[in-house]
C-alpha cells in the first residue's frame, strides 16, 4: 500500500464508503446482531492482562488432546468452503494497522466517529469460568492477542491526532475506558506486584 513518494500509501480518506464497509464487516463477522452493551464493572475481578491471556493461549494450546477439542473461533462446519471469521477479522485489522501508519492518512481514520468504537469492541475481553476469553464468539484466544496488538499499533499511530469533545458521550466514554483497559493490560503485571 506504498505510495510513490516516501511516507505516501494508499488514500483512505479518498474512499470513505471503503472503511465504513470494512468497518460493518467487522462488526458482523464479530458479533453479527449482537448489540455493544457495556457490562457491568466488578472492582473485586481483576482485569486480564496481556501475560495471562498469552500464558493460557499456551497452555491450552499444549494440552494433549488440545488437537481434537473445538475451541471458541473454530471453523463452523455449517458455513461450507468459506474463510473462518477471525481470518476476516485479523485481515481486516491488519489493513487498518498499515493504513495508519501513513501520515496523510491519521487525521482522517483518528477522526472517524465509528472506527476507534469498532476495534476496542472487538478487543474486549471477558472472563469464563476465572479464563479470558474473546467478547466475540468469531475469535479464539490467540486471534485476541493478535488483534489487540494491532489495535495498539493503530491506536499509537493514530494518538496524536485523536481529539475527544469536552461534554463526552457514552460512545466516548466507553472508548476511553476499553482503550485504558487494551493499554494497561500491556502495562500491569501481577505476578510481579510487590505486595
Amino acid at each position: 500500500m506504498r505510495g510513490q513518494t516516501p511516507g505516501s500509501g494508499f488514500p483512505i480518506v479518498q474512499c470513505p464508503d471503503l472503511l465504513d464497509e470494512i468497518l460493518d464487516l467487522v462488526e458482523d463477522e464479530a458479533f453479527g446482531e449482537e448489540e455493544d452493551l457495556e457490562p457491568p464493572i466488578d472492582e473485586a475481578e481483576p482485569m486480564p492482562t496481556h501475560r495471562e491471556m498469552v500464558n493460557v493461549a499456551y497452555d491450552e494450546g499444549s494440552q494433549i488432546f488440545a488437537g481434537l477439542e473445538r475451541p471458541q473461533g473454530s471453523k463452523d462446519p455449517d458455513i461450507g468452503p468459506r474463510q473462518r471469521p477471525a481470518n476476516i477479522i485479523l485481515t481486516i485489522f491488519n489493513i487498518i494497522r498499515n493504513l495508519s501508519v501513513i501520515p496523510d492518512n491519521v487525521p482522517y481514520l483518528a477522526k472517524h466517529e465509528r472506527l476507534l468504537d469498532i476495534l476496542l469492541r472487538v478487543c474486549c475481553v471477558r472472563r469464563n469460568d476465572n479464563v479470558p476469553r474473546a467478547m466475540s464468539m468469531a475469535l479464539s484466544l490467540t486471534d485476541l492477542i493478535i488483534v489487540r496488538k494491532d489495535v495498539l499499533y493503530t491506536l499509537a499511530a493514530l494518538a496524536p491526532a485523536i481529539q475527544l469533545p469536552f461534554h463526552p458521550s457514552k460512545q466516548i466514554a466507553r472508548i476511553v475506558r476499553r482503550a485504558f483497559e487494551l493499554i494497561a493490560s500491556y502495562l500491569i503485571d501481577q505476578a510481579s506486584h510487590i505486595l
